[in-house]
């Protein structure tokens, strides 16, 4: 489910690209983003990334990232900064050279 703020995320990651910024180095610029808001909701979250609400919270009962603030009582918040630095240290570069020679070398099906 798309939401606000996922679609703004969206189209900054698409400004980013325009700019010259791939890979890795747009979720630094997202992770600096002034248009983006300091703290994401974890619908948002679950939006941008793909998973469901109940993943991320499962993940935060396991400790593990991305880092969250407990705002108040139950009110859960991850900040923008080191959410886009998680996906950054997450994404995994493929360049073209390198599945073209993967193809290229594989052998012929029989």
């Amino acid at each position: 489910m798309k939401t606000e703020v996922s679609q703004l995320v969206n189209e900054r990651m698409a400004d980013w690209h325009a700019q010259g910024f791939h890979g890795a180095a747009v979720y630094d610029a997202l992770s600096t983003d002034p248009a983006l808001p300091m703290y994401l909701e974890p619908e948002d979250v679950a939006a941008i990334s793909g998973d469901s609400e109940s993943a991320l919270k499962a993940r935060r009962y396991r400790g593990q990232p991305p880092a969250f603030i407990r705002a108040s009582g139950a009110k859960i918040r991850y900040p923008r900064y080191e959410y886009f630095q998680w996906l950054k240290v997450r994404f995994v570069p493929r360049t073209e050279q390198v599945a073209a020679t993967r193809y290229i070398n594989q052998p012929a099906a029989e």
